[in-house]
């Protein structure tokens, strides 16, 4: 997995959609390593949703907001949300049972 494409594509998405947050964490000089945070975050969740069953490009889709993507600064999701991989697979799998 290289990361480095998955923070290059965050550091872009943060600077146009989360701008206070990416002035704070740059001047505090903390971006990079926050960037590298959220990479290996995103990596991990989407492992455990792969060994939980799900393709790899639904555990993309469920993770990819949730640190690399997350939304525009005034449009921040709704609190009862999920907000783990393993929260998320919990939901979907109770859907699923519910069928």
């Amino acid at each position: 997995m290289n990361l480095q494409h998955w923070i290059s594509q965050a550091r872009d998405h943060w600077k146009e959609f989360q701008p206070t947050r990416y002035k704070q964490l740059q001047e505090s000089g903390r971006l990079g390593q926050a960037l590298k945070d959220a990479a290996e975050q995103t990596h991990r969740e989407m492992t455990q949703l792969e060994e939980a069953g799900f393709a790899n490009h639904e555990a993309w889709e469920m993770v990819r907001e949730l640190y690399l993507f997350p939304p525009e600064e005034r449009k921040q999701p709704d609190a009862m949300m999920p907000t783990t991989a393993s929260q998320l697979s919990a939901m979907l799998r109770s859907l699923r049972e519910a069928e």
